[in-house]
């Protein structure tokens, strides 16, 4: 398989995570805390050439979380980021 782009923006002034990818298909990002509890599975269907999904992260507390990143349950990527 070929490798995706795949980047995570933060954004620190809202509570949104987006993930922006250049590939189609059913995506799915779980989220975890940074000692492996899982908290949340968001799956969405990408068409066109590439896609931005944007998780809502209000109802998560401060602290650090890892999202994985799969297609069609293919892992592809892992990000850290911080909930202020």
């Amino acid at each position: 398989m070929a490798q995706k782009n795949i980047t995570a923006l933060p954004d620190g002034q809202k509570d949104c995570l987006d993930i922006l990818v250049d590939t189609t298909g059913n995506l799915i990002l779980k989220i975890l805390t940074v000692h492996g509890r899982f908290i949340k599975t968001v799956r969405e269907q990408l068409q066109g050439e590439a896609g931005r999904v944007s998780v809502n992260m209000a109802d998560l507390s401060s602290g650090n979380y890892v999202v994985n990143v799969f297609k069609d349950n293919s892992f592809l990527r892992s990000f850290h980021f911080n909930k202020n």
